[in-house]
């Protein structure tokens, strides 16, 4: 039962993972922007020094705090060099400060919710009916890049990017560095009213992409209701599951 309960929590942290920025400079335009492209297999519109282009661009600093903020639901799909091959799927709900992950992995229904305020964390899964168990949270909330850097943003150095069209929606693409510790590189793209769309990771493990195949604003407080009653066993187990 115990090791069970460690995979949910693990399986759900990874899923988290890979998905939402700082600076406390506004972005600027990368050297050379006017003969750019967009990377390859994104529908953007690359920056340039077009009028208006950067102007009406938004600073990553106002991007940043409608990221933590944002009301969505969206289903992404995430690629990864550790795992070749193999895509990753899952469903976020937003509506802070609550949050739900929704993934299935070989064959069974996984949901966490979390609450960024309290740092409330229940993981339930689905075998054949659902359970739910209300786990201690190292993170106490979300741990992805975008929304690190949206936290923290003196830590980390960015740059306005272009743009990128993703599920229907054009969003605006930061380059995002962290200054010290750990080597980590990001690419984040976001709707203005905090819709994360895309984020491409590096770190000296090697990559990651995360991509919103679908996107809807029609999220409820219902959403985010366990599908049974949690148990608690916050107090069971040993803080500092694997991060």
């Amino acid at each position: 039962m115990k090791k069970a309960i460690i995979l949910i929590a693990i399986i759900a942290l990874i899923a988290l993972a890979g998905c939402s920025q700082p600076p406390s400079n506004p972005p600027t335009t990368p050297a050379g922007a006017n003969n750019r492209t967009a990377p390859s297999g994104n529908t953007t519109a690359p920056p340039g020094n077009n009028a208006g282009t950067v102007a009406s661009q938004p600073a990553f600093s106002d991007v940043a705090s409608k990221l933590l903020t944002a009301k969505f639901k969206a289903t992404y799909q995430m690629t990864s060099t550790a795992q070749p091959g193999q895509n990753i799927e899952s469903t976020q709900y937003m509506l802070y400060p609550k949050q739900r992950t929704d993934m299935t992995v070989e064959g069974k229904e996984i949901r966490t919710l979390i609450n960024l305020s309290s740092g409330e964390y229940i993981s339930c899964f689905n075998n054949s009916g659902w359970a739910c168990m209300k786990l201690p949270n190292p993170q106490a909330g979300r741990t992805d890049t975008a929304f690190e850097a949206s936290k923290n943003q003196s830590d980390f150095d960015t740059s306005f990017d272009g743009t990128m069209t993703v599920a229907g929606r054009t969003g605006n693409c930061y380059k995002i560095s962290k200054k010290t510790g750990i080597i980590l590189k990001s690419r984040i793209c976001a709707t203005t009213d905090g819709i994360l769309l895309y984020t491409m990771t590096e770190t000296e493990q090697g990559s990651s992409t995360t991509q919103a195949t679908s996107i809807s604003t029609d999220v409820s407080e219902s959403d985010f209701t366990p599908p049974a009653t949690p148990q608690d066993l916050s107090g069971t187990i040993p803080a500092g599951l694997p991060q």
